[in-house]
């Protein structure tokens, strides 16, 4: 669930960017409700402005970290 008055532990354009395009694969069905803010049992992925310059393959890649996290619970 996405938590709009949430307090940000990082406020920037970058981060704002990242929501906007996890919650676009959200809408389109390609990734489950992203949930900001909350700790992530995985190594960490930087995620750079590189990477939001192309939102398409931004989505892939969350997407193939997602399953592959899911296929290790099983």
């Amino acid at each position: 669930m996405v938590h709009r008055t949430r307090k940000r532990h990082v406020d920037s354009e970058l981060q704002r960017r990242f929501e906007e395009i996890a919650l676009g694969g959200y809408r389109a069905g390609l990734l489950p409700e992203p949930s900001f803010e909350y700790p992530v049992q995985l190594p960490i992925v930087p995620i750079t402005g590189v990477q939001l310059r192309d939102p398409p393959r931004l989505v892939a890649l969350m997407a193939r970290i997602i399953e592959a996290a899911r296929a290790r619970r099983c």
